[in-house]
């Protein structure tokens, strides 16, 4: 039987598909009961928390044009995306779900944009969750979230690793936290090497 866990999944922009690597070896040994995720790691853990693998997860992320969500440009200032074809996006994937009916429990971390204080959501749609945790200022226009009624943005910006949210709420006995965010300077020959091979190398541990 498997040892029950909560995951707790850090943002990472690009680098959030490393989780998918590390989830593959853990879902062999753990049963998620619990997810906590911001930014990237929100992406990934919604997914998880509706009850996908990580193997149908990437399955869906390498068959998804993503050049055609960034057709949505901003007639304001305050970001370059609109973010509506992300929503339809989301909409898509997950189902139009609450985080409410989920069958494992789910949070997200988000930035209230008028304060910079973090906020955790923890009820409504998951497309206006993922909306408000993933959007990078200046990329994104701020989301006003329709449960909060605040304007969010991406939770990594105060809290790149919600491991406390999970410390302080998860009555388990296992918390296991992927930070994809690396400590180490990058090497000086980095912008050298070629992109071929980054598909494989993403989603590995």
């Amino acid at each position: 039987m498997k040892q029950k866990a909560a995951l707790v999944l850090s943002g990472g922009s690009v680098l959030g598909l490393a989780h998918l690597g590390a989830l593959e070896i853990l879902e062999k040994e753990y049963e998620f009961d619990a997810v906590y995720g911001v930014s990237a790691g929100s992406l990934i853990g919604a997914r998880v928390a509706i009850g996908m693998s990580a193997s149908q997860i990437k399955d869906i992320f390498f068959d998804t044009n993503f050049l055609t969500l960034r057709k949505d440009f901003s007639p304001l200032n305050t970001g370059l995306l609109k973010g509506q074809r992300l929503r339809d996006y989301f909409n898509t994937i997950l189902e139009n779900k609450n985080i409410e009916d989920l069958p494992i429990m789910f949070r997200a971390g988000a930035t209230d944009f008028t304060t910079g204080s973090y906020v955790q959501i923890k009820v409504g749609n998951l497309t206006d969750t993922l909306r408000s945790s993933i959007s990078l200022p200046m990329v994104f226009e701020p989301y006003l979230h329709p449960d909060y009624g605040k304007y969010l943005v991406d939770g990594g910006l105060t809290r790149n690793l919600p491991l406390k949210d999970a410390i302080n709420e998860y009555k388990g006995d296992v918390i296991i936290a992927i930070n994809v965010n690396s400590v180490d300077t990058l090497p000086s020959d980095f912008h050298k090497k070629k992109l071929f091979g980054w598909r494989k190398e993403m989603t590995s541990t």
